[in-house]
């Protein structure tokens, strides 16, 4: 019985055998499948490629962030636009400084100043990263700054002008290194911007005062030339000492006169102390005459009056160039005090820290966003072809 037993154990054993070493399923059992199953095929070939590409293949992404703001002098956001003194209607309270800074943050200019400090065109071109996230090496510089944006997030608070800035990388220390090199950059372009609106402010104002100082310097030179060449030092304190002495003889005169009067009322006209009045009222008319003519406008070049006409054009000259150069000291100063308040610079708000994991991508989320499209444009798909059969029937 139990040799029956055993022959019958064998034969169940040989007939089990081929079942458990059936061959895998042929190219044509393949094809009938996914013809009979065309939705399972589809999703199980998507669960398989975007499962390996977002669990193995898409390289860790590290993040840094860093948030900074234009400030002015007055300690609170930019309340004079920088961009006004070149541009009318640029905005106000600092919003378009901080519209420009992050226009240049995504600039071929950052990028060129990015790639000169971390050689980004080497780190996005490594061969460890899968073809979708790397950059080509015979890239053109219009696909590197498409590139670069893509890897970088600039957002603007307009209410407190605050600019936030996410830098992605492959490495954590490229991310930080590149974060922190965009604060200073973004710092060097503000300070050459408010460098540049201050010598635009001051310029016009430096000139006038050049100007001015020129003229009164001119005018200068012109009195000593006058005073070398007349002999000179003040036409005025001269011509006023001339007329007082003329007055000074014209009494003497009159009072001479009068005591020749009293003297002919008991003398002789050829008395000695009528002579000897006589003879002074002459020299002292002489000497009146002689005073009054180098008083007198004359056209001979070398008359007091002549001189004194001279030199009081050159004093009211000197008087109106010395008025100027007040007006345009004054006006530099004012200048230079709108520079001052236009005066902007980066102030960090919060300084960039070196990532310590990967965030991105999130795999997990991109996986089920990756198979939801994928499911959609399945349904699209079979949906126009069924209604191209439809339409041909």
């Amino acid at each position: 019985m139990h040799g029956n037993i055993d022959s019958t154990s064998d034969q169940v054993t040989h007939q089990r055998l081929p079942g458990l070493q059936r061959p895998s399923m042929t190219r044509a059992e393949a094809l009938a499948f996914v013809k009979k199953r065309p939705f399972a095929s589809f999703f199980g070939t998507c669960f398989v490629l975007f499962g390996l590409y977002f669990g193995l293949i898409h390289p860790p992404v590290y993040v840094a962030e860093t948030q900074f703001s234009i400030r002015g002098k007055d300690s609170g956001p930019a309340s004079s636009s920088l961009l006004s003194t070149f541009i009318p209607n640029s905005g106000t309270g600092g919003i378009s400084e901080s519209v420009a800074v992050r226009e240049y943050i995504q600039s071929p200019q950052m990028l060129e100043n990015l790639n000169q400090e971390n050689d980004l065109r080497s780190l996005y071109a490594r061969f460890r990263i899968d073809p979708l996230n790397r950059l080509p090496r015979s890239a053109s510089s219009e696909d590197f700054l498409t590139f670069y944006r893509n890897r970088i997030d600039v957002f603007l608070d307009r209410e407190a002008s605050i600019l936030r800035v996410r830098v992605q990388s492959y490495t954590a220390q490229s991310a930080y290194d590149m974060a922190g090199d965009i604060v200073r950059f973004s710092e060097n372009y503000v300070n050459d911007l408010s460098e540049r609106v201050r010598e635009a402010t001051l310029d016009d104002a430096r000139t006038q005062v050049e100007i001015a100082q020129g003229d009164v310097t001119d005018i200068r030179l012109a009195m000593a030339s006058f005073r070398n060449t007349s002999g000179e030092l003040d036409p005025a304190a001269t011509g006023a000492a001339e007329v007082s002495a003329l007055i000074a003889l014209d009494a003497d005169i009159t009072l001479l006169k009068s005591q020749l009067a009293s003297q002919l009322a008991i003398n002789r006209a050829d008395a000695p102390q009528v002579r000897s009045i006589e003879a002074q009222i002459s020299s002292l008319e002489r000497q009146a005459a002689e005073r009054r003519a180098s008083l007198a406008s004359s056209s001979e070049d070398d008359t007091l009056a002549a001189l004194l006409r001279e030199y009081e054009g050159l004093v009211i000259d000197r008087e109106y160039a010395e008025t100027r150069l007040t007006a345009a000291m004054a006006s530099l100063d004012s200048a230079r005090q709108l520079a001052n308040q236009r005066e902007r610079f980066v102030v960090p708000i919060v300084a960039p820290t070196m990532p310590t994991v990967a965030t991105e991508p999130r795999r997990f989320a991109r996986f089920c966003l990756a198979m939801i499209l994928s499911i959609l444009a399945y349904g699209v798909v079979n949906y126009t072809i069924a209604g191209i059969n439809d339409h041909d029937r």
